[in-house]
């Protein structure tokens, strides 16, 4: 699924988007803008610069590696500038999910 969004200028830092892991697999995102942000082991959140391709690994991928991989928690905060971004995430269906654990 692709995903466009709009954040309008929001000042003094409020939340476009509450802090989440999306569900999928992973989540491919680029934004025109600084806004996202991501969660370190350590509970502190880390700006992402805007203008490039960023990819986070999703609740799906967590679970089915056991932990090895761990979901990105991650969460829009409100600049002064409108932003715009794209995502594309990717996961696997319950159908296909069935046949690749079949196979394994």
């Amino acid at each position: 699924m692709l995903r466009a969004l709009r954040y309008p200028p929001r000042p003094g830092g409020s939340l476009g988007i509450v802090s989440h892991v999306d569900f999928g697999d992973f989540t491919l995102c680029w934004s025109n803008g600084e806004g996202l942000q991501v969660q370190r082991h350590d509970g502190e959140w880390d700006p992402l610069p805007g203008g490039c391709w960023h990819c986070m690994a999703g609740g799906g991928l967590q679970k089915r590696t056991g932990g090895l991989v761990r979901a990105v928690q991650h969460r829009v905060v409100g600049t002064s500038q409108e932003r715009f971004s794209f995502c594309r995430l990717h996961g696997v269906s319950d159908r296909q999910r069935g046949s690749v654990e079949a196979s394994e």
